[in-house]
């Protein structure tokens, strides 16, 4: 194997080369066959997918002493030879972020007037082109609008929102894509073919997902799985050098997860931590996972059995708050003072959203949803939304809008059912049929939260009513008496500190005030 590193012994040097920006290639070849050129190209997007790279192959196509307004280069001309080589006079490769003062740009300014001796075009390559200082911008701003025929200007960046828009206006803006993690995979298995590197699938796949569509980093992360597995890539090693982990340990915590089963996540929780993984790589897979799931949910893809499987325990609105709960812990990670409380505190959060509670923790559940209920009327607006018939107990024929806002001071929901009914209005209750107003903007209920909502009726104020939602604003919800008896009780405290000597101490002498947060 040569000593040379595979991203740049496989460095790209003609357009045919380049992986994944098929776009950008098909304009810079249209320019050239049609003799269409501008005087200043701006590549943009993400490290490592080919700005430096595409740049260099155009500036050889433009002054290919062989190949005229041919969209590739020959790479066999004096021109060619000497871009690639990096010692073509015509053609001057900066670093903006090593020559970042105005006296370097006004000193490559002035050579820029004189026309090329041995090639068509002057070329400039800036490089990181927004690391210029502002005054650079400034001295090139003329020149840039108003360059002579015989010259180009060529810059890449990775942060375009800092290149200044007069500088943006005076150039062909070119933006790369993120590179597709099947192209990247495609192309490290081409590369290891070459190199007669053993290596599977697997491995190649998990590179390919490692890069985030950077080619240059999947390269880099291949020299270095090529070194750890002493020649070969095999899927345990090229995923214990990654940090990451089997799917299967992480199928195995979302399933008990949707199963509520706090016992049986704990367990897969530690058979993960004896990996030793990086919990922000973890987060990351199950957001990927989770998303997957609702995907195979809502039939737009997935063909993975297993995530359809997932997708079958539980409602989709769960599922969706499975994915943001891990989301947020995912954006707070760096606040929690170890990583690994991060992981934890989503899978808790998880558990405690649960929309039904477990009644027998030792009972196997294979689908958290209850046998559904039968639907009778479906009305679009102003009466009946919908209605749900249980078997009707009419032994217990009192239950009034008191008795509906003081449900919610009884510990007979879980937290996301009883968010929701927060918002629902008590019409009445007779002959066994409970009416509910439903707002508009109001979270429609899944079946599991009717049922739920179901059992706590029954179970503390000994009614088994059938349920009907209008869809009307209701004058008055639970969430309304809540805040008032919040109120009162915040006044209470607001008076009983006003009495308070020291308290009035302090107002006296230091205009201290009393604010209490009712909310």
């Amino acid at each position: 194997m040569s000593s040379e590193v595979l991203a740049r012994k496989y460095r790209p040097q003609l357009f045919s080369e380049v992986v994944g920006q098929d776009h950008i290639v098909a304009v810079l070849q249209n320019s050239i066959a049609l003799e269409k050129l501008h005087h200043g190209y701006i590549f943009s997007g993400t490290r490592g997918i080919g700005k430096t790279t595409i740049a260099r192959i155009f500036a050889k196509s433009l002054n290919c002493q062989t190949n005229q307004n041919n969209p590739e280069p020959c790479n066999e001309c004096s021109a060619c030879q000497e871009i690639t080589a990096g010692r073509n006079l015509e053609f001057i490769e900066i670093d903006a972020a090593s020559r970042t003062g105005v006296d370097d740009m006004r000193e490559l300014l002035e050579s820029s007037i004189y026309k090329p001796t041995n090639s068509k075009y002057r070329i400039y390559l800036i490089d990181e082109v927004h690391m210029l200082s502002k005054n650079s911008f400034n001295a090139l701003l003329k020149t840039l609008e108003e360059p002579p025929d015989h010259l180009i200007f060529l810059m890449a960046t990775t942060e375009i929102e800092k290149v200044p828009n007069t500088v943006l206006s005076r150039c062909l803006q070119l933006n790369l894509k993120v590179v597709p993690s099947q192209s990247i995979a495609d192309h490290v298995k081409k590369l290891l073919d070459l190199e007669d590197f053993q290596s599977d699938a697997d491995s190649i796949d998990l590179i390919a997902k490692a890069a985030q569509g950077s080619i240059r980093d999947a390269l880099t992360l291949t020299d270095q799985a090529i070194a750890h597995g002493n020649g070969a890539l095999v899927k345990s090693e090229v995923a214990n050098f990654l940090g990451s982990i089997d799917d299967s340990h992480l199928f195995a915590v979302i399933r008990n997860i949707l199963l509520g089963d706090g016992d049986a996540t704990y367990i897969s929780l530690q058979a993960l931590y004896e990996f030793n993984v990086e919990y922000s790589l973890v987060l990351k897979s199950f957001i990927e996972h989770f998303h997957s799931i609702n995907m195979a949910k809502a039939s737009l893809g997935s063909n993975l059995d297993a995530y359809k499987e997932l997708a079958e325990l539980a409602d989709p609105e769960f599922l969706h708050l499975l994915q943001e709960i891990f989301l947020q812990s995912l954006e707070k990670y760096n606040v929690y003072p170890d990583p690994r409380l991060a992981l934890e505190a989503a899978v808790l959060r998880s558990l405690a959203f649960h929309p039904l509670k477990v009644a027998d923790a030792t009972t196997e559940k294979k689908n958290l949803k209850k046998p559904k209920p039968q639907k009778n009327i479906t009305i679009q607006s102003g009466e009946v939304s919908e209605e749900i018939n249980p078997i009707i107990d009419k032994s217990n024929t009192e239950f009034s809008s008191d008795d509906w806002a003081a449900l919610f001071n009884l510990d007979a929901l879980s937290n996301i059912t009883k968010e929701v009914f927060l918002d629902f209005g008590f019409k009445q209750f007779s002959n066994g049929l409970l009416i509910l107003l439903q707002p508009e903007k109001a979270m429609q209920p899944t079946e599991a939260m009717i049922a739920e909502l179901m059992e706590a009726l029954s179970a503390n104020f000994k009614i088994k009513p059938a349920i009907q939602f209008e869809l009307t604003e209701p004058d008055i919800v639970p969430r309304d008496a809540a805040k008032k008896i919040a109120a009162t009780e915040a006044n209470s405290i607001k008076e009983a500190l006003t009495e308070n000597s020291s308290v009035q101490y302090l107002m006296k002498n230091f205009d201290a005030k009393i604010s209490i947060n009712s909310d």
